[in-house]
């Protein structure tokens, strides 16, 4: 009997273990990642220059400046899908509104994605100069 107990406590502990460890996947780990090539940057750059920077450059409408880093740093742990959607559907957070598509109405979701990932990139950049 004291083997079962022992072994049914050691195994509740893995499983909490397992379910507090963090293995989300953020925006951060997904840009590091190999599958960011520099094509779809370059692309991400040219949206983001014709048409987020509007917004992100100074902080208009609440939108968060590449040097927040604490707002990055939060919606980064959101993961990746969850950032697309939001970007691309819209969204009114605490502090602002994110238009859908962020008023590019001519970007293909493809735009979108490659904008994302050229501002979380640029972001991680700005946090390491």
């Amino acid at each position: 009997m004291p083997n079962k107990l022992t072994f049914l406590m050691t195994f509740a502990l893995a499983l909490v273990a397992f379910n507090c460890s963090n293995n989300k996947k953020t925006m951060y780990n997904y840009i590091n990642s190999d599958s960011v090539n520099t094509k779809i940057l370059a692309n991400g750059k040219r949206v983001y220059d014709n048409v987020c920077a509007s917004c992100h450059m100074y902080g208009t409408a609440g939108a968060a400046t590449m040097v927040d880093f604490k707002f990055w740093d939060k919606s980064a742990g959101k993961g990746v899908d969850i950032i697309l959607k939001n970007v691309i559907d819209g969204y009114k957070g605490k502090f602002g509104v994110m238009p859908p598509k962020g008023n590019c109405l001519s970007c293909s979701d493809e735009d979108i994605r490659a904008s994302v990932n050229y501002i979380f990139k640029a972001v991680l950049n700005n946090k390491t100069e």
